[in-house]
């Protein structure tokens, strides 16, 4: 199942990295299982870059940052390309993994697993 926050809780609106990643920390671990997170490389006031790494850290996965376009996904692993100083590299991982995409990554779309739709749950 895939994972998506939507809209930030007024309360914590303003807050910081710490608090917003232990809400969605605490968001994710209620839905239960899940394969891939994908967050915002950064948010547009702070620009610290750290709510996805704070969140896979806290939930113990490993994380890509960066993203720019999934090349390749089946039931267990991933092919990232991602931004770099001077070009692109790919990268590979396992699932679960949380993925950090930048603001000239390729629009989402529904994916295909073996023929099959992901499930995705949006939190509000």
């Amino acid at each position: 199942m895939a994972c998506c926050h939507k809209n930030s809780i007024k309360k914590f609106a303003g807050a910081d990295t710490l608090a917003t990643s232990s809400l969605l920390e605490w968001a994710i671990r209620k839905y239960g299982k899940f394969d891939l997170i994908f967050c915002g490389r950064q948010a547009i006031d702070g620009d610290t870059a750290q709510v996805g790494p704070q969140v896979a850290e806290k939930l113990d996965i490993p994380q890509i940052t960066f993203a720019e376009a999934i090349e390749y996904l089946n039931e267990d692993d991933i092919a990232i390309r991602r931004t770099i100083d001077n070009g692109y590299e790919r990268i590979r991982g396992r699932l679960p993994l949380l993925i950090t995409v930048t603001n000239t990554a390729e629009n989402p779309r529904p994916l295909l697993l073996s023929g099959t739709k992901f499930q995705m749950r949006l939190l509000n």
